[in-house]
């Protein structure tokens, strides 16, 4: 186990030792993904416009319902909205894929051509969306059997609840059997498709080192599953995972912050001149609360101090995102790959 864990750390310092190709292989990917993306939104992007112009869309009041997370256009521009998420997702995700590539060439002694990945093969591209698509049902199976069952507990509850055979929760404040059996379920089902997801977070390696190119989708799932059948493996991954938790927890807790203060800034910038009937309105929702709690924490700043605040939080929002590019985005595609070549192919 030291062996496997020195030999993670000096596969993830080769990256920093091959800083600029490192560096320039994953900003070509991002853009290459970024592009992609937006050929693929072209058309998407044309009918929502398109929508947009007909209808006469207020464009104001959708700018400040997306950023209080409570979209109230109708049906058709939010099924829009959403499928162009999931077509960034999944171009996205297309991405790591050439980030496996080169990282597995790097672990191999080999620096890839900035420009010899897996852009343009529309083969690979076709496969990963297959993989893409089975490992999302292997990860559905918890999510599903969850819904199922809280379903039927509730159906049980309430026959139960008709007859009174329920039992309350107690004066003193403790959880009833009901909320505790859902948050057993939810654990259980957690914990399931945290499993599930360390059985199947190795398709796409055995995928980009599958040099002939001939398997259907799914036996890459099948040897995903083969290879982390070990226990000995799930508990040496699991401890190299809590080794790492408190460098990520710091990154994920600075991330989020600075994710906050801005995002909410924006938006007290966005509402703050809002009228009269649109304030009337905002009392009818449920995005009154957090309109409310803009107006306390931004109303006594002036104008310019709300601009100085506004352009040192981007300040620090970019500067941490390019801190996190250069020198962390990668680092966990390395550990999955070493991983992967040191201990389940060993």
């Amino acid at each position: 186990m030291v062996a496997l864990i020195k030999n993670i750390f000096l596969d993830i310092l080769y990256l920093y030792k091959n800083f600029l190709h490192w560096n320039i292989s994953k900003l070509i990917i991002f853009l290459w993904s970024i592009i992609l993306w937006f050929l693929a939104m072209v058309p998407l992007v044309l009918i929502i416009f398109l929508y947009w112009y007909f209808v006469d869309l207020n464009i104001k009041d959708l700018s400040f319902q997306v950023i209080s997370n409570s979209l109230w256009v109708d049906w058709i521009v939010n099924i829009l909205l959403y499928f162009s998420k999931f077509i960034f997702v999944v171009a996205y995700l297309y991405g790591y894929i050439l980030l496996i590539h080169f990282t597995l060439e790097y672990l191999k002694g080999k620096k890839l051509k900035y420009l010899s990945n897996y852009y343009w093969n529309i083969w690979r591209m076709r496969k990963y969306i297959s993989i893409t698509f089975f490992n999302a049902l292997v990860l559905l199976i918890p999510v599903v059997l969850f819904i199922i069952l809280v379903f039927l507990l509730a159906l049980f509850v309430w026959f139960e609840d008709s007859k009174n055979l329920i039992i309350q929760s107690s004066t003193d404040g403790e959880n009833n059997y009901f909320t505790i059996i859902i948050l057993i379920l939810f654990l259980a089902s957690s914990l399931i498709l945290a499993y599930l997801f360390y059985r199947i977070c190795f398709v796409y390696f055995i995928f980009i080192e599958d040099v002939r190119n001939n398997q259907k989708a799914i036996e890459y799932i099948k040897k995903s599953f083969s290879l982390t059948k070990s226990w000995k493996s799930l508990s040496r991954f699991v401890l190299i995972l809590l080794i790492l938790s408190p460098f990520v927890l710091v990154l994920k807790f600075s991330w989020g912050y600075l994710e906050n203060e801005t995002s909410t800034l924006n938006n007290y910038l966005i509402v703050k001149d809002i009228t009269v009937e649109e304030e009337e309105y905002l009392k009818t929702t449920a995005q009154y609360t957090y309109y409310q709690g803009l107006i306390l924490k931004y109303s006594d700043l002036s104008e310019t101090e709300l601009k100085s605040l506004s352009i040192k939080n981007d300040v620090f929002f970019i500067l941490f995102s390019i801190f996190n590019f250069i020198l962390i985005y990668g680092v966990f595609t390395m550990i999955l790959a070493s991983f992967y070549k040191r201990e389940l192919l060993k």
